[in-house]
């Protein structure tokens, strides 16, 4: 720009201030020695040939130019832009500054708030990070006034260049309070998209976001998620579940007979889920509430004072922690992690501040008149050099975006007064063709001009943005900077068809259609939008942003690439016996390390039943990648499913399919447990544990170890289970780990599938059979006889042992004991140190040489002549007995029945075979009963 010395056109040294009346946008001056200069507020300018110093609302900005020149040259090439002058105008007269210049007083200065503050300075100043621009106080192309930086389309004083948004964010912490969405917070895809939530939001601060896997501080909860459970009752299935601390929670059982007791405070058991009741007013409330539940077996309240729990043993309820997951919580307060006592540690949750800006969705841009003026990143200031002057302008994005919006911001503005306005015309290309967008007149004010995309047109991918005039002088085009709003390709444009998977429709693309693309140099606004890079089979070597929910997961693409190796691996149900094979088979395939599924899928063939379609519903067990999540493995099912035919064209028209209960599996080697008490019910486990329990040298589990026994265990049995001694070091110094597993030893299978638990050893009771099983008839009948409804369901004893009849786990044939001991000897043999038998008698008549017989078994001290073993689990046998619901084979009325049930015995020559294998596995003591064929009536 030839401007004349200032001498020419600023005589004198008088003092003056600067207005900003006339100003659209407030610019630098510099000082003697050519750097950025701030000064603070009140000071005046006083001009002169050798130096110029700041008004207040003035912002430096840092580059400097050989064709700038000191004094006033800033101030008057600021006016020339704002007001469309001529730069050539002759400018030696102090009258043409009348507009601009006033007698230094108290005038009313225009200051924002927004540019009062210390981050908006660092956001001028920052050398750092690359934000060294000038003050723009005028309404930035979002509408906001603001501190405007300049580089729209660039950085923007939120840190170094970077793909991730983790530059302006930080892992595993909180700021506790604060919450701006608070009971509803939205689900999203990714940390990115959750800022960008907030920046959208004036009210927001900063931001948390909950991820797929989160993993929470024990029960430590936001405070929306704390509103939002108090006065709340969650309903259980089960009862036996590990305690853990959960301060303010109220446990109860479904049945007590005093209907204000029975309830533990300041501890929960979390089981099964099945309800999650709101505005429920008090814990008697709640359990009414499972009382009307016929799975209910216990209940969990939050009361209104519920402040959650960070305790390291805290387990949170299966809904609550579910719920979670994917949540944008949005804060009021923006502030920096650690920087106060409400910071806490919530697991790896991802939290960050309002103002990051993602980086640019290209790559590179150019037009057909390429110079190096072209090629210069474009300034804030609108040098006429730094702007491009050959047309059409293209700028090619990294992949394929919606293109929404396009913003423009032009040069050339001297010579509007001359000429007739450009209209500026915004393609996309589509493919290889030229879609229209839009087009903007040239704004006379110097004003961003917005193109909005066409309807139809936005609903296209587009891998370049190309901008040219269509009317008006095509010499005087000049593009500065632009900005491009852009956004992930809709699933529903490229997918038509989607699976119900956990509750939700997912739009799945077929096999072999789409895989992941890893573009190098790429921005990060795609992760930003929602989106993910896919390169699809119908676009060759082009990479699209599509939505994260179809974009093919690394699980996915490695299932389709080795379908020939996991396909096979596919068995229906859990308690198939081929999957035990297909599982071993699966864990060979070594360089996946990959790891076995469960998964059930509902099939409405015509629509749901109340719509005249019929419903099937399939079990499957399935060998997939082990990094595959739960929401990865239900689209490894479709793959499976369509393998077997089951595909939409097979199907009538209105169908659906459905994924449910998605879960990991784990082995049976991935157990870790010394030893398990693997008596049979009613032989003495309950007191076995309730002593063992007692010991410092053991640590046992308080949960009972069943898995359900199918032939694989679910990884988040495997999980909970092991939380039971995660407090355990895992030196040779630890405790022994152990179990209880009532009723394992009359399962032969089950015993097989223990066996494979690295260096598991059993203790198992052994009781005279006709007491066994009249003992183990009277609890079952005492348990169904609560509800008068289920009581006239149970058959008499009589029945069971001469007609065979069966309830519950009450079946004659298990009273022949010696068959499921002869598989534990097999599998867990006593030579091996694997097992140890002993008979229920000695526990009655010699508790302490049984228990030192123990000690001696697991390798431990031996319990203190001191130590009074109690006997547990025997309230039961009480209550039936005083509610004469007690049966005896002994009676006069069941002899016969005894009679018929020892003639077997003694056919099948039970206690020979009995006494046969106590004595193999080294049983120190064998009781006359069973060495003389007697029962506990002779």
């Amino acid at each position: 720009m030839n401007l004349p010395h200032h001498d020419d056109y600023w005589p004198g040294s008088d003092l003056f201030v600067v207005s900003d009346a006339p100003f659209r946008t407030l610019f630098y001056p510099e000082g003697p020695d050519a750097q950025p200069q701030r000064f603070p507020a009140g000071s005046v300018v006083r001009y002169d040939a050798q130096a110029v110093h700041s008004a207040p609302g003035f912002c430096p900005a840092s580059e400097g130019s050989e064709s700038r020149r000191r004094g006033v040259t800033s101030v008057v090439r600021t006016f020339m832009r704002v007001h469309a002058w001529d730069p050539l105008w002759t400018l030696s007269r102090l009258s043409h500054f009348a507009p601009l210049l006033q007698k230094a007083g108290p005038p009313e200065w225009h200051r924002p708030e927004l540019c009062e503050g210390e981050d908006v300075i660092l956001g001028c100043f920052d050398e750092l990070h690359s934000c060294q621009r000038c003050c723009d106080l005028s309404k930035g192309p979002l509408g906001d006034s603001a501190c405007w930086a300049g580089r729209m389309n660039f950085n923007m004083c939120c840190g170094p260049a970077s793909r991730l948004w983790a530059g302006c964010g930080w892992r595993g912490e909180d700021l506790w309070g604060h919450e701006y969405y608070s009971l509803e917070p939205p689900r999203l895809h990714s940390a990115a998209q959750c800022q960008n939530r907030c920046q959208e939001d004036s009210g927001c601060g900063g931001w948390t976001y909950f991820p797929e896997n989160w993993e929470p501080v024990g029960c430590r909860l936001p405070v929306a998620a704390i509103l939002g459970l108090r006065r709340v009752c969650v309903l259980r299935a089960t009862s036996d579940a590990p305690w853990s601390p959960h301060a303010g929670a109220i446990y109860g059982l479904r049945d007590c007979a005093d209907p204000g007791g029975c309830l533990e405070v300041g501890r929960d058991r979390v089981g099964m889920d099945l309800g999650f009741i709101k505005e429920v007013p008090s814990a008697a409330a709640c359990r009414l509430q499972c009382h009307e539940t016929q799975e209910c077996k216990a209940f969990s309240y939050f009361p209104d004072g519920y402040l959650g729990d960070a305790s390291a043993g805290c387990v949170l309820p299966a809904a609550v922690f579910t719920w979670w997951k994917t949540r944008c919580l949005l804060k009021m307060h923006k502030t920096k992690p650690g920087s106060g006592e409400q910071w806490l540690q919530m697991g790896n949750v991802a939290s960050g501040q309002r103002g990051c800006k993602p980086a640019r969705p290209w790559r590179r841009w150019s037009n057909s008149h390429q110079s190096v003026d072209d090629l210069l990143a474009v300034d804030g200031d609108y040098r006429r050099e730094r702007c491009s002057r050959g047309q059409p302008w293209r700028l090619e994005l990294d992949a394929e975006y919606i293109v929404t919006r396009v913003m423009l911001w032009t040069g050339q503005l001297q010579t509007l007064p001359f000429r007739e306005p450009l209209v500026y015309e915004v393609i996309l290309m589509v493919g290889e063709e030229e879609v229209w967008c839009g087009s903007a007149d040239e704004n006379l004010g110097g004003n961003a001009m917005a193109v909005h995309c066409a309807q139809d047109t936005s609903r296209s991918p587009a891998s370049a943005v190309i901008i040219r005039s269509i009317a008006g002088p095509a010499l005087e085009f000049a593009l500065c900077e632009v900005e491009v709003q852009v956004a992930p390709v809709p699933c529903d444009l490229l997918l038509d068809k989607g699976w119900t998977i956990h509750g939700r429709v997912v739009l799945i693309f077929p096999p072999g259609e789409a895989g992941r693309a890893q573009l190098e140099d790429a921005g990060e606004a795609c992760e930003r939008t929602g989106g993910s890079f896919v390169e699809t089979r119908s676009r060759p070597g082009r990479a699209l942003c599509v939505e994260a929910a179809c974009a093919p997961s690394r699980c996915l693409e490695e299932f389709d690439t080795e379908i020939e190796n996991f396909a096979p691996l596919t068995v229906l149900g859990l308690w198939n016996h081929d999957l035990e094979l297909v599982a071993d088979e699966c864990g060979a395939l070594g360089h996946s390390k990959a790891r076995m599924f469960e998964a059930t899928v509902m099939i409405y063939n015509g629509g749901h039943p109340d719509a005249g379609g019929s419903q099937m519903t399939t079990h499957w067990c399935f060998c997939a990648p082990s990094y595959c999540a739960d929401d990865d493995a239900a689209m490894v099912v479709t793959r499976l499913v369509a393998q077997r035919g089951l595909t939409w064209e097979a199907l009538q028209p209105n169908s659906e399919i459905e994924l449910r209960n998605v879960r990991a599996l784990a082995s049976w080697e991935d157990v870790k447990l010394d030893f398990l008490v693997a008596g049979f019910a009613r032989s003495g486990t309950h007191t076995l544990r309730g002593n063992l329990m007692e010991h410092p040298q053991v640590k046992f589990s308080e949960q009972e170890m069943t898995f359900n026994w199918a032939a694989l265990p679910q990884q988040l049995q495997v999980w909970r289970y092991a939380s039971f001694f995660k407090d355990e070091d895992e030196g040779p110094r630890r405790r022994l780990w152990g179990g209880k597993g009532e009723g394992l030893a009359a399962s032969q299978r089950v015993i097989r599938l223990a066996s494979k638990i690295p260096n598991l050893r059993l203790v198992v009771m052994v009781r005279e059979p006709v007491e066994w099983l009249e003992s183990l008839y009277n609890l079952r009948k005492f348990y169904l006889c609560q509800q008068p409804s289920t009581c006239s369901e149970v058959p008499s004893l009589e029945d069971v042992v001469l007609n065979g009849a069966t309830f519950e786990d009450v079946n004659v044939e298990d009273a022949f004991l010696s068959k499921s001991l002869e598989h534990v000897v097999k599998f867990f043999p006593p030579s091996a140190g694997r097992s140890l038998l002993l008979e229920f008698e000695l526990l009655r008549s010699r508790p302490r040489e049984l228990f030192d017989q123990i000690a001696s078994f697991l390798g431990i001290e031996p319990f203190p002549r001191d130590f009074e073993i109690r006997r547990h689990a025997t309230e039961d046998r009480h209550r039936y007995e005083e509610l004469g619901l007690s049966v005896s084979l002994c009676s006069e009325h069941l002899r016969p029945t005894l009679a018929a049930l020892k003639e077997r015995l003694a056919r099948e020559k039970e206690y020979a075979r009995l006494v046969a294998l106590l004595a193999q596995a080294g049983a120190p003591w064998v009781s006359s009963r069973l060495l003389l064929n007697r029962t506990h009536c002779d």
